[in-house]
């Protein structure tokens, strides 16, 4: 059984495979995907939105807008943001 890379390790992974195919190739973007996920868990939806922002316009730069894999990322990318905001206007009313 392969064991589950850490933040870290995807994050390096990441960097290397920009590094040699762009950020606009599947692979990278799949593991960005990773990334995305990994922050949304860790509730670092800021970071989260980061990556998901990338993506999304690496996708659309690479694959353009009719591509089924480009909308998914448009609302990963939608979804990661609402729960930044969500999280901004809570702190934001505890503070008060």
């Amino acid at each position: 059984m392969k064991e589950k890379k850490t933040l870290e390790e995807l994050i390096q992974d990441y960097n290397e495979c920009k590094e040699i195919f762009g950020d606009a190739d599947f692979t990278s973007i799949m593991i960005a995907s990773s990334i995305c996920d990994t922050y949304c868990e860790r509730k670092q939806y800021d970071k989260a939105s980061e990556y998901a922002k990338r993506n999304y316009e690496a996708s659309l730069r690479e694959y353009g807008v009719d591509e089924p894999m480009t909308f998914n990322l448009l609302a990963k990318l939608i979804k990661f943001y609402a729960k930044f905001m969500k999280n901004v206007a809570t702190r934001s009313l505890n503070l008060t």
